[in-house]
C-alpha cells in the first residue's frame, strides 16, 4: 500500500492547504488530494517542488508498506 503523508509535514510547520499553495504555486486540488491521502497519481516535478520546500526525501512524503497478504 502506498499513502501520502503531506498532513504529517504540513502540520509539523503548523500550515495549511492555502499556505502550502501560496508558498510552491502547486494546485489546491493537488495538495486537496494528498493531505486527504485520496491522491491516484503524482507527477515528478510536483513531488521534485515539495520535497525542495520541506527539504526532505520522497519516502518522507510518499510511504511505502507491504500489503498484509
Amino acid at each position: 500500500m502506498i499513502s501520502c503523508r503531506l498532513h504529517m509535514l504540513m502540520a509539523e510547520k503548523r500550515m495549511n492547504i492555502s499556505d502550502l499553495h501560496r508558498e510552491t504555486g502547486l494546485s489546491r486540488t493537488l495538495l486537496t488530494l494528498m493531505h486527504k491521502d485520496e491522491l491516484s497519481r503524482i507527477d515528478l516535478a510536483s513531488l521534485n517542488t515539495l520535497c525542495n520546500y520541506f527539504d526532505c526525501e520522497v519516502g518522507d512524503i510518499i510511504l511505502f508498506q507491504k500489503d498484509q497478504s
